[in-house]
């Protein structure tokens, strides 16, 4: 988090330019990916973070950040 965090500080500066932006959008998405397939852990087959819905996947990678499984 301390990173996106860096980040998100060193792109609203005027000194990062187009290609710059795009670095940290890039390093941005990776981490977001990176947080998405924690979340996807799996215990016993069964997905730790899915609420009552063990066998659905909550979070997809590369896709939105729309939470799939159930909110129970």
């Amino acid at each position: 988090m301390l990173r996106a965090r860096d980040l998100l500080v060193q792109g609203s500066t005027d000194t990062a330019g187009p290609q710059g932006r795009q670095a940290i959008i890039s390093e941005l998405t990776q981490l977001v990916d990176g947080v998405k397939s924690e979340a996807n852990t799996q215990v016993g087959g069964q997905y730790v973070l899915s609420g009552s819905a063990t066998d659905t996947q909550p979070y997809t990678l590369g896709a939105t950040d729309t939470y799939a499984a159930t909110r129970a």
